[in-house]
């Protein structure tokens, strides 16, 4: 017998005080797994943790209403940990069922909570609404055609710094999203078109990138961890590709970094300036805690971003706020802790430069 929307919302919502519960009681866990494979360090660890902490807690007060819906499918990424959670919560909030993917290398941390949670929901009879697929496997025949609902692969986004700028908050914003988990983010940034004299920018930026603490997931002052051994070749042909556009110039040299004793691999992070170039180099977004700057007149950034929306790249805009709600893009979470005036571990504290 089909599990009507309704049972499965509200066997859903009975139990996501015990989702939230499992969630809190494993924070420590979750972070442990999360630094072994990810290579995430503390702050950024209790920054993803607790993200999916406030976003099952504001589910847990929202009402829906017209339940049901087709059967979804949603994906567990091995570059985004612990994102599908939340969509999955929410789908069952709405009624509909849902099979979890899991990538292969993905971490195991949703799918067990998940496992969980279907338990819970065997004992509200509504068990069924809730499949999980094993790592790397094929959704089941059953749930190949269900709805594709999350998640969505994340790509590089391209930094725009308006003329106005503070230079000095545009460069912690640089360095938060461009070096973060040692350039592997996802979201991270790669170009960044720089409207208005670049000089100031470039010392501050320049004084991020040698001073940003690299090292291992367990020491609290690192600001980022380890990579993937093989990313490391790959950020090597992106560093060249990038240094070989007529015109660029290298600021910081980028490479890979020697801890005695640690067999991981820890990638320094580059600094290019270059003109600014259609099409990018062919690896221009690939991994590694590369940033390239391209100087540019006032009057041609927005031709610039326009082209670079055309390809389908998100814009981040780094300026005054009228400005950023005019080229309207939503502020990039790894941004925020500026807003709020505090910075992660591993970064040097701002001074006059």
């Amino acid at each position: 017998m089909s599990l009507k929307p309704e049972r499965i919302a509200a066997a859903a919502r009975a139990r996501q005080v015990a989702l939230l519960g499992l969630l809190t009681a494993r924070a420590d866990a979750i972070g442990e797994a999360l630094a072994r494979t990810h290579g995430m360090v503390a702050w950024d660890r209790h920054k993803a943790i607790g993200k999916v902490q406030r976003g099952l807690w504001a589910l847990r007060e929202r009402r829906f209403h017209g339940l049901g819906g087709p059967p979804a499918r949603v994906c567990e990424r091995k570059d985004q940990p612990l994102e599908s959670l939340l969509i999955v919560s929410a789908l069952l909030r709405q009624g509909r069922r849902v099979h979890l993917e899991v990538e292969a290398g993905a971490s195991a941390v949703v799918p067990e909570l998940l496992a969980e949670l279907r338990d819970e929901l065997s004992r509200e009879q509504a068990g069924e609404a809730l499949t999980i697929g094993a790592a790397g496997e094929a959704a089941p025949d059953e749930a190949r055609d269900w709805e594709r609902v999350g998640v969505t692969p994340a790509r590089p986004r391209v930094a725009a710094v308006h003329a106005d700028a503070d230079r000095e908050l545009a460069a912690y914003a640089l360095a938060l999203s461009g070096l973060r988990r040692g350039g592997a983010d996802p979201r991270r940034i790669v170009q960044a078109f720089v409207a208005g004299p670049l000089e100031r920018l470039e010392r501050h930026l320049h004084r991020l990138w040698v001073g940003a603490a690299f090292g291992p997931p367990d020491d609290p002052e690192m600001f980022a961890g380890p990579v993937e051994p093989a990313l490391a070749e790959v950020y090597r042909v992106a560093l060249a590709a990038w240094s070989a556009v007529p015109g660029a110039r290298v600021l910081c040299p980028g490479g890979q970094l020697e801890r005695p004793g640690d067999p991981r691999t820890y990638l320094a992070p580059a600094l290019l300036r270059a003109p600014p170039i259609e099409p990018p180099p062919a690896h221009a977004g690939a991994i590694g805690p590369l940033v390239v700057l391209h100087p540019c007149e006032p009057a041609t950034l927005d031709a610039a971003l326009a082209a670079c929306r055309a390809r389908g790249d998100v814009i981040q805009p780094l300026g005054p706020e009228a400005w950023r709600q005019q080229v309207g893009t939503p502020p990039m979470a790894p941004l925020q802790p500026l807003a709020l005036g505090r910075l992660p571990p591993g970064l040097p504290e701002p001074r006059p430069t």
